[in-house]
């Protein structure tokens, strides 16, 4: 039986064109041994679109995990400014020989620690927002640097002997977001 070079379909033996896709039948010849080439169907196309889906999430979880895998490496920057900050510190309240005053006095040592370390935990949010896919990850650090800032200037100031019990909830009110978020967070694929 004739079929269409075209499409693969049928043809009846005395078809002047075909009724599947209007080639001319003069293309027309006898069915070879083989089967008709295999055409696409609703599910095929599906498949293939699914297919193509799924091929593209990988894609875009390798590209995030590229991304990702250098990862965030404010940890060491800040670890090593903490080391330095304490110091700076420490030496700016060593007493020196007298008549000088020493820079910090000693009693205020923990007050310009949480200052600094405010300060630094502020550029480590900052370093986040402007370099990392997820902006939520600078938040914790820009809340934990504006909460230590002010205590410093509070104890610098010699405003607030309140430092030691406000740390209490504020570090409970932290532990308490961390986990929440990291139950509410969804996981990489």
């Amino acid at each position: 039986m004739p079929y269409c070079h075209n499409c693969g379909a049928d043809l009846p033996p005395n078809a002047a064109f075909c009724a599947k896709c209007g080639a001319p039948a003069t293309a027309a010849t006898t069915a070879p041994s083989s089967p008709p080439p295999y055409t696409h169907s609703y599910g095929y196309e599906k498949r293939e679109k699914q297919e193509k889906r799924e091929k593209q999430t990988r894609q875009s979880a390798e590209k995030y995990e590229k991304r990702e895998k250098g990862g965030d490496r404010t940890g060491p920057l800040v670890g090593g400014g903490i080391l330095i900050l304490i110091g700076v510190i420490y030496y700016a309240t060593i007493t020196p020989p007298p008549p000088s005053q020493p820079l910090i006095p000693p009693t205020q040592f923990w007050a310009y620690f949480f200052l600094g370390l405010g300060i630094l935990l502020i550029i480590q949010s900052v370093y986040r927002f402007t370099t990392m896919h997820h902006h939520a990850a600078g938040m914790g650090s820009l809340w934990g640097g504006v909460i230590l800032a002010a205590i410093g200037v509070a104890g610098i100031t010699a405003s607030g002997n309140f430092c030691p019990i406000i740390l209490i909830p504020i570090g409970a009110l932290v532990i308490v977001a961390g986990v929440t978020s990291r139950s509410r967070a969804p996981r990489p694929p």
